[in-house]
């Protein structure tokens, strides 16, 4: 017998495609992320999926060497897209996770601030 899957929906997507519709619409913006930023995103099962961040264009794919990963629950960015989590309350409380180099770690939080400012 086969055994069931269970697919898990990724319920933070809109995030991602709403990121990537303001770099489109912003190319200054975009150009100034040269480097290699990856999301790593804990689903519901535990699991993860990620994204990166290269040459200004967002891909859902694996992460490859990243200057800076941001580690974030589904359910948790869902809630900041949404508006109903403060980007600052969830650093506070330890719900998200920046590691890499400061000066890029501040460079990934200034580009989600202004865009979900934005949004």
């Amino acid at each position: 017998k086969k055994e069931e899957e269970k697919i898990i929906k990724i319920t933070s997507t809109n995030f991602f495609f709403g990121l990537r519709k303001y770099l489109k619409a912003n190319p200054k913006i975009a150009k100034r992320y040269k480097d290699i930023y990856g999301f790593r995103v804990i689903l519901s099962d535990e699991t993860e999926a990620t994204w990166q961040l290269k040459d200004g264009v967002l891909k859902k794919q694996k992460l490859s060497k990243p200057k800076v990963e941001l580690k974030i629950r589904d359910e948790v960015l869902t809630a900041l897209y949404n508006g109903e989590l403060l980007f600052k309350e969830l650093v506070i409380q330890g719900r998200i996770f920046v590691e890499g180099p400061v000066t890029h770690q501040r460079k990934l939080i200034g580009l989600l601030r202004n865009f979900l400012k934005n949004d």
